[in-house]
């Protein structure tokens, strides 16, 4: 229906310019009008873009992964067949100056043999939870449900956390 009217619009402009030269003379305007216009919409998002990335960096440069404390961490596999929702518990306390935001942990499992030989890396996901908002000095949990898909059947799995992404609430 949209494109059904958009195309009787654009037929109307097109006639309408084609047999009155006050209209064409009234297109030629509202073009001249709309290309500063739209040029300076253009760099005003650009500025925006920058400004967010800006934040954004500043963010994630605040707190360090040595400013909180894990406690109570666990993973537990799917609790049904087939299903690859792996789950991620814990406690974290932050010990930075800055309240946190967001939290994300890359995690990876192995699966080893039942001597604890021959350890392989079977699987990595990212267990990510934004609004976490832990306040300076106090503790919150961290329970996150996260993809793990394609894992081979496990015998003796181990997991540890590879990397920590964390965001502060900026101060600006």
């Amino acid at each position: 229906m949209g494109l059904l009217v958009g195309a009787i619009v654009l037929f109307a402009v097109i006639y309408l310019a084609a047999v009155s030269s006050g209209f064409r003379i009234f297109l030629l305007v509202a073009l001249a009008a709309a290309l500063p216009l739209g040029y300076l919409w253009y760099h005003q998002s650009v500025k925006e873009s920058a400004d967010q990335e800006r934040r954004l960096s500043i963010a994630r440069s605040l707190v360090k992964p040595a400013d909180l404390e894990m406690t109570d961490s666990k993973l537990t596999p799917p609790s049904y067949p087939g299903l690859t929702l792996w789950n991620f518990y814990g406690v974290i306390k932050n010990n930075s100056g800055y309240e946190v935001e967001s939290l994300a942990l890359a995690i990876e499992v192995t699966n080893c043999h039942a001597d604890d030989s021959n350890c392989v890396v079977v699987g990595s996901g990212i267990a990510r939870r934004d609004f976490l908002r832990i306040p300076k000095g106090q503790a919150r949990a961290f329970n996150v449900n996260f993809p793990l898909e394609n894992l081979p059947k496990l015998e003796k799995w181990k997991w540890r956390i590879t990397d920590w992404l964390i965001e502060a609430r900026n101060p600006e």
